[in-house]
């Protein structure tokens, strides 16, 4: 998502991104909330092309995904930054998510009462 991430920015739009992968150089417009130290070492090597290799079975594949899933919530949540802004009172129009299936980053699109 970082080319739209890059291209909004760079049309004028003031984003806000949790990353573990934040860009070397700052981004106009986009501010970045590096969250790599909090992130499981599996998900930041993770590709489908593992799964495919590793795991033929969908069943096993779900159960994998749910447990990568669970982790991202249960390590990326209780950080300081993003509870920061969780808690905050700013305004966003939109809130996107791009974790999976993920759904504990959907209670910010209900605080901020927004798509």
């Amino acid at each position: 998502m970082e080319p739209l991430f890059e291209e909004l920015a760079a049309r004028g739009h003031q984003l806000t991104v949790f990353t573990c992968f934040p860009h070397k150089s700052p981004i106009p417009n986009l501010r970045e909330i590096d969250v790599s130290h909090r992130w499981p070492r599996t998900v930041s090597n993770f590709s489908i092309g593992l799964i495919k290799s590793t795991m033929s079975n969908p069943f096993k594949t779900s159960i994998f995904m749910m447990d990568i899933e669970f982790n991202v919530c249960k390590h990326v949540l209780p950080d300081e930054n993003v509870k920061q802004v969780f808690e905050s009172t700013e305004h966003f129009d939109l809130v996107m998510t791009e974790t999976f299936s993920a759904d504990c980053f959907v209670p910010f699109a209900y605080k901020f009462n927004a798509p």
